[in-house]
């Protein structure tokens, strides 16, 4: 899974864009609860900028307890447990050895800072891991100076040292915009 974050605007009746205001707040959540940061520890020449950390298993009964305990976003939260419903439909075609379902997971964020985009990836990860869809727990998050480098022939180096530390895992990307 791959998660961007971009801020939304909305058009006026005349046109104008103005950024979207979401119609509730979201609920302090403590979303970190059963991580392990392995940032620069074990995964050699990940930049400072980008932070990986590997999920704890936990029940998926928890973690929709945690997502339906969110305030608001219950666009986002149908659209998650539509997500759930689909990898449990998936998880038992394959049981019964059906064809396979493909469908990609990747997905992007939009929403004003604060609207709870990094808490749902965040969740998404740990519901991914406790469905069996992810091998690993591992959730890496980044932004601009994580992936572009500060002169030529850099950028590659490091967008390939955090791909490889999401690699079974979540990388989210913070202001994908600004790439």
């Amino acid at each position: 899974l791959i998660a961007f974050m971009r801020p939304v605007t909305a058009a006026t009746d005349d046109g104008e864009a103005v950024p979207s205001v979401p119609d509730t707040d979201t609920a302090a959540v403590d979303d970190t609860a059963g991580s392990v940061d392995i940032s620069d520890e074990t995964v050699p020449g990940l930049s400072s900028m980008a932070k990986a950390v590997k999920e704890e298993a936990v029940p998926i009964e928890e973690l929709i307890a945690q997502l339906d305990a969110l305030i608001g976003l219950s666009s986002v939260k149908s659209e998650v447990h539509t997500i759930i419903n689909f990898l449990a439909l998936a998880q038992e075609r394959k049981k019964r050895h059906m064809s396979p379902i493909e469908q990609p997971l990747h997905l992007v964020f939009t929403g004003n800072p604060g609207t709870g985009k990094t808490t749902i990836a965040r969740l998404l990860a740990k519901i991914y891991q406790s469905l069996g869809v992810m091998p690993e727990g591992t959730f890496v998050e980044t932004d601009r100076s994580g992936l572009v480098g500060s002169y030529v022939g850099e950028t590659s180096g490091k967008v390939r040292k955090v791909v490889d530390a999401a690699m079974g895992g979540v990388l989210f990307i913070d202001e994908a915009y600004s790439l």
